[in-house]
């Protein structure tokens, strides 16, 4: 090989090392029809190539309507930009939904037409964030799930640390609820029941008596040590709410608990609820 020969590709591969994909199409579409040129040509497509086959292996390993980003592929800085545009241009071609920036996930169709990720998953950056917890679901999908409703709901709402805009995925609104107490992974579940009790006179297809039985029952299966957790997790809540819990464990035989809560009550508020009962003294609790 000749002297030019080996400085040309000795040029070429600093090059490659050296710079981005973006100043490789400059030489190209700019530079001078020289083998040096000619040459970075074939190394961009071969690059381009051997990223995109990368992206279809990583993606084969995807569940279907899993949400995804860049990250979860596992792709190095230097092939972003292209793994980019791969993605844009399978969503393009319908192999891919987008569902936000930089989210996707691979749909599914069914005899019903295309199946939707779960709601988690289509919000889970707003639930998880670098493995912490930040928020959880609550509202009607919550109450759905809990049997209070036979509603599917089309509005996903989101209990969070501090206000947001409401936003919107997919087919669904995405409201934010701010919950007063710091959320962790561990209490999402009693914050759950605690929204439920606070909206019970909003929950559809029922009745707020019938709610109230129904968290009744699903409370009535806690240890003591879950108790004390409630009680504790309800007190930021508003006073009809810890009334409506303060009764509810009266009613289950925790005394302490429901007289804790009880003393955080002004006796001259009534909480207009509408519930009554014979065998519940609700006006002990100034609920009518």
């Amino acid at each position: 090989m000749s002297e030019s020969k080996s400085n040309s590709r000795r040029f070429v591969t600093d090059l490659i090392v050296k710079y981005d994909y973006q100043e490789y199409s400059y030489v190209r579409f700019c530079g001078h029809k020289t083998e040096q040129s000619y040459y970075l040509c074939i190394v961009i497509s071969d690059r381009y190539m051997i990223t995109s086959k990368l992206i279809e292996e990583k993606l084969k390993r995807i569940e279907m309507e899993r949400v995804f980003t860049l990250s979860d592929l596992e792709i190095t800085a230097d092939n972003y930009e292209r793994a980019r545009m791969k993605l844009s241009r399978l969503v393009k071609e319908g192999k891919l939904k987008k569902v936000g920036k930089g989210r996707f996930y691979k749909p599914r169709q069914s005899l019903f037409g295309e199946l939707l990720p779960n709601m988690e998953e289509l919000v889970s950056d707003y639930l998880v964030k670098n493995g912490v917890q930040v928020g959880y679901l609550t509202g009607y999908a919550i109450w759905h799930r809990m049997g209070l409703t036979t509603q599917v709901p089309n509005i996903i709402e989101i209990g969070c640390n501090k206000k947001r805009n409401k936003i919107t995925r997919a087919q669904y609104t995405v409201r934010f609820i701010v919950q007063s107490n710091k959320i962790t992974r561990d209490n999402t579940h009693y914050l759950q029941l605690l929204d439920a009790l606070k909206y019970i006179k909003h929950i559809p297809d029922t009745t707020p008596m019938q709610s109230f039985e129904r968290i009744r029952q699903i409370i009535q299966t806690f240890d003591a040590v879950q108790i004390r957790k409630l009680t504790i997790l309800a007190k930021p809540y508003s006073p009809a709410t810890r009334a409506l819990l303060g009764v509810m464990l009266e009613t289950l035989g925790y005394e302490k608990e429901s007289q804790e809560l009880k003393s955080t009550l002004n006796p001259a508020t009534t909480y207009k609820i509408g519930l009554a009962s014979s065998s519940i003294n609700f006006k002990d609790w100034y609920i009518e």
